[in-house]
């Protein structure tokens, strides 16, 4: 497992670099789009359903949202095995200015791309819970 944290950091490390400026802005528009996924309207219509109909409504959408919920429980079962190893390795890369610089970059774009969005959904998903509610009760 340590070998595999040392791979990780090597490519954080390069991803960080020069070398890495494309890499890096590929993997923001990415998240970016990750984000959007999350927060249009479509991904959140099923979400209090008992059949959740949200990927057949937007299959693409749906799609992203599974390999992004994978990726991140295949992290967690990763950090599990080993969780020192990954903690200390996760440590000395936030402590890095250019990741610190990159983190930003994130925010920012995250922000700047969804400042309109977020509001929006939120009372959106407010008001499915509240029907949900309605409905639990009576």
């Amino acid at each position: 497992m340590h070998s595999v944290v040392a791979a990780t950091e090597d490519i954080f490390h390069f991803i960080l670099s020069r070398k890495g400026w494309r890499v890096r802005v590929f993997l923001i528009q990415d998240i970016v789009k990750a984000s959007d996924a999350f927060l249009q309207e479509a991904t959140f219509s099923g979400i209090f359903d008992e059949e959740g109909t949200t990927g057949e409504q937007n299959p693409e959408r749906s799609k992203m949202i599974r390999r992004l919920i994978n990726g991140v429980q295949s992290f967690r079962q990763a950090t599990s095995l080993a969780p020192n190893a990954w903690s200390a390795m996760l440590f000395r890369s936030v402590l890095r200015p250019d990741s610190q610089r990159f983190i930003l970059d994130v925010f920012l774009a995250l922000a700047n791309h969804s400042h309109y969005k977020i509001p929006e959904t939120c009372w959106i998903c407010m008001s499915r819970y509240l029907n949900y509610l309605e409905k639990q009760s009576g």
